[in-house]
C-alpha cells in the first residue's frame, strides 16, 4: 500500500509533463490566441510545377509553410488541401504555353495571408519519344508485353526516349528507356485494342507511357502503326445505272463499291472516300449509253502505289430536259441562238443609267476577248454543255449611279444565275457583287462555284472564272438585281436558270 502511495505522484507528474508537451506540439493545429499570422510561403519540392500543353493544374503536394510571432512556435505546416487553405488558379490555361501565378491564401484565428508562386504550361514536358528500331529479320506479332511490333514485311522493336525538355528532341544516340520501365496500349480509333492476335487492316496508335512516382506524374508518348494489305478488286454494290434524264441529275454520285483484300478483309467505299476515282455522269447530257472506269488507288505505306479498276455500264433514257433559261450575251456566242428577255425576266445593261451597251472606250464589247464556256451540269444549249464566246463586255470603271458600269435586270422566279468573267489584268481587287434591294430575297453561294467576288485575274490556260449563287424567295411581281463592279472587269456571258415548276 506504501508501494502505491509512492507511485502516485509520480504517475501525476508524467501526465502533467505529457499534457504539456503536448500543448507545445499540438498547437500548430489549433487556435492558440497567443499567436498571430503575419506571413506565409510554401515547400514545393513535392508539387508539379511545369504543367504540358492540355494538362489540368494540381496543387497536390503543396505545404503551406504559416509564419507566426508572439509564440515560441513560430512555424506551422499545413497541406494545401487543409479547409483554411484557398487556392485561386484562374489565371491558370492549360491550352496555352506560358507562365502563370497561382494565388494561395491562409486564415488563422481570422488573419488571412496570402502569397503566389509560379507554374509553366509547355509543350514536350513529359512527352516520350517513341519510334521503330528496324532491322529485325523475323516477323514478329504486334505484342505489348513484349514491347514490339510487325510491320507486315517488315518488323521492328519499339524504342522508347526521353526527349530533351529544352528542345523536345530525343537524343537517338543515347540509351533507351528499359521495357521494363514503360506500359504499351495499342488503339484504334480511339478503342483499346486487347486481342493482338489478328489485326485487321488500317492505322493503330502504340501509345507508351512511364510513371514518376517521385514526381507523382506520367510521362506519355505514341507513334503510329499501319497494318497494310494489298488490293484485290472493286466491284460495284448499290447505286442504279439506268435512269431516266432529268435536268441536274446526276448518277454515279451515289454509287457504292465492295473493296476485296488479299487477306479476305473487305471495305465500302463510296464518293467521299479519298483513294476511289467515280466519273459523274450528266443525265442530262452526257449521251444515252456508255462506260465509265471507276479506280480505287490506295498506295502501301512504303509509298509504292496499287490500283484497282472497274468497267461500269450505264443507260440514259428519255429525252434531254431544257429548262427555262436567259442568258446576256454581250460576248456574242458564235455557234448558239438564245433569247436574251424571257417571261420571268429582262436585261439591261446600264452605263450611268442609259439603256443599252456602252461602245465608247470604257464600257464597251472588245473583241480580242474570247472564251470557251462549260456550262453548269446539266445545262445544255442547243444539244451543247460547252458554247463558245467571241467577244466580252468590259464593264469599265467602278459603280456607281452616274458614272459607274453595273448590269441590272429584273426577275419574278427563283433562279441560279452563273457569270463567266475575268480582269485581265493582276490587281487582285477586283470584285463584282449582286445586289438587291428585296430583304426578302435570300442568296446563297453555290457548290462548286466561287461567290460573286473576286474575279480571277486572266492566267494561262484558263481565260475566265466562274461565279454563281442561288436566289430564292423571289417575288412573282418581279425584283430588281444588279451585278455591279468596282474595278473593270471582262464578262462573257451571264447565265440565269429558273427553278422547275
Amino acid at each position: 500500500m506504501k508501494k502505491f502511495k509512492r507511485l502516485l505522484p509520480l504517475m501525476m507528474a508524467i501526465v502533467a509533463v505529457f499534457a504539456f508537451g503536448f500543448s507545445l506540439v499540438g498547437c500548430s493545429s489549433c487556435n492558440d490566441e497567443n499567436r498571430r499570422l503575419v506571413s506565409i510561403e510554401f515547400d514545393t519540392s513535392d508539387t508539379q510545377l511545369e504543367f504540358n500543353v492540355g494538362q489540368m493544374y494540381s496543387s497536390e503536394g503543396l505545404i503551406v509553410i504559416a509564419n507566426f510571432e508572439d509564440a515560441k512556435t513560430k512555424q506551422d505546416r499545413i497541406s494545401a488541401d487543409d479547409k483554411n487553405v484557398k487556392i485561386d488558379s484562374s489565371a491558370y490555361n492549360k491550352d496555352v504555353e506560358g507562365t502563370y501565378e497561382i494565388i494561395v491564401s491562409y486564415t488563422y484565428n481570422g488573419v488571412t495571408q496570402s502569397a503566389s508562386y509560379n507554374v509553366t504550361v509547355k509543350y514536350q514536358i513529359g512527352g516520350l519519344d517513341v519510334r521503330f528500331k528496324s532491322g529485325y529479320g523475323d516477323p514478329v506479332t504486334l505484342s505489348a508485353d513484349k514491347k514490339t511490333a510487325d510491320m507486315s514485311s517488315v518488323a521492328s522493336w519499339i524504342e522508347v526516349r526521353h526527349p530533351d525538355e529544352s528542345t523536345g528532341v530525343a537524343d537517338l544516340n543515347s540509351d533507351p528507356i528499359s521495357a521494363n520501365e514503360y506500359t504499351v496500349k495499342v488503339y484504334k480509333e480511339q478503342t483499346e485494342i486487347t486481342d493482338l492476335s489478328n489485326l485487321k487492316r488500317g492505322a493503330y496508335q502504340i501509345w507508351v507511357s512511364k510513371y514518376d512516382a517521385q514526381r507523382k506524374f506520367t510521362y506519355e508518348g505514341f507513334i503510329l502503326y499501319y497494318v497494310v494489305d494489298e488490293i484485290q478488286s472493286i466491284e460495284l454494290i448499290d447505286g442504279v445505272t439506268m435512269q431516266e434524264r432529268s435536268l441536274k441529275d446526276k448518277m454515279s454520285p451515289t454509287w457504292k463499291f465492295e473493296v476485296t483484300y488479299k487477306s479476305g478483309d473487305t471495305a465500302i467505299v463510296d464518293k467521299t472516300n479519298r483513294y476511289v476515282s467515280i466519273p459523274v455522269i450528266n443525265t442530262n447530257s452526257d449521251k444515252g449509253a456508255g462506260m465509265v472506269t471507276v479506280s480505287y488507288n490506295e498506295p502501301l505505306p512504303t509509298g509504292e502505289a496499287q490500283s484497282v479498276t472497274q468497267d461500269v455500264p450505264y443507260r440514259l433514257t428519255g429525252e434531254q430536259v431544257v429548262p427555262e433559261m436567259a442568258v446576256l450575251n454581250p460576248g456574242l456566242l458564235t455557234d448558239v441562238d438564245v433569247t436574251v428577255e424571257t417571261q420571268f425576266m429582262n436585261f439591261d445593261v446600264i452605263k450611268g443609267g442609259i439603256t443599252g451597251i456602252s461602245t465608247n472606250s470604257s464600257g464597251s464589247v472588245i473583241t480580242n476577248r474570247e472564251a470557251d464556256i462549260t456550262l453548269p451540269m446539266g445545262i445544255v444549249i442547243d444539244g451543247k454543255s460547252t458554247v463558245h464566246v467571241a467577244h466580252a463586255w468590259q464593264s469599265g470603271g467602278a459603280s456607281s449611279e452616274t458614272d459607274g458600269r453595273f448590269i441590272r435586270f429584273t426577275a419574278k422566279r427563283n433562279f441560279e444565275i452563273y457569270i463567266y468573267a475575268n480582269a485581265n489584268g493582276a490587281n487582285p481587287g477586283r470584285q463584282m457583287s449582286l445586289t438587291t434591294l428585296d430583304d426578302y430575297v435570300v442568296m446563297d453561294s453555290i457548290d462548286g462555284y466561287k461567290a460573286i467576288d473576286n474575279v480571277d485575274v486572266e492566267q494561262s490556260g484558263s481565260k475566265y472564272s466562274s461565279h454563281a449563287q442561288s436566289v430564292t424567295e423571289v417575288s412573282p411581281v418581279g425584283v430588281d438585281f444588279s451585278i455591279s463592279f468596282n474595278q473593270s472587269v471582262n464578262v462573257f456571258m451571264v447565265l440565269v436558270i429558273f427553278e422547275e415548276e
